[in-house]
This record gives C-alpha cells, structure tokens and sequence, in this order.
C-alpha cells in the first residue's frame, strides 16, 4: 500500500540527507525510523505490577509528609453539632 506525505520543504530535505547519509532509500529509513518507534514505546509500557509499585512509592511519599495542623476536618472547617456555622 503506497502512502503520499506531505512534509514541509525542510522536513523532507533532512529525511532525505538523513537517508542518503545511511545509503539507504528514504522509504526503507521511514520504515526503520517506525519500528524503532514502535520498539521504543513497546518499552515504555508499564506493566500492571509497575504502575501498582509506583503507586505505593507514591502513598509512601504522602504518608511521610508531616501533618501540618492536627485538627480534625470539623475543628478546620468550623462545624458543630447544627452543621456550618452562621
């Protein structure tokens, strides 16, 4: 299946030099460039017993914070027994 791009004048210019430079055509360096992507972002996939890790090392961080004021969210916010006071 053949694809048509249109790149800025620039663009194409670097793609092209970049192509010769490795003495390949431009549309096998576009194919390498690809599935390097495409190898790259497999990598950068997180696996669900990564993001859980992260998750925890990030609760840790938040539990280790020191408790700024030791009232309770009534005290702060000013409720009593009838609810926001007038």
């Amino acid at each position: 299946m053949a694809i048509t791009l249109q790149l800025r004048p620039d663009i194409e210019a670097r793609l092209v030099g970049q192509a010769r430079a490795k003495g390949v055509p431009v549309n096998t360096y576009v194919e390498k460039l690809i599935e390097k992507d495409a190898g790259e972002t497999a990598k950068s996939q997180k696996t669900p017993a990564e993001i859980r890790e992260r998750l925890m090392q990030l609760a840790a961080q938040w539990h280790a914070l020191p408790t700024l004021d030791h009232r309770s969210p009534d005290d702060i916010i000013g409720y009593d027994e009838f609810g926001l006071p007038a």
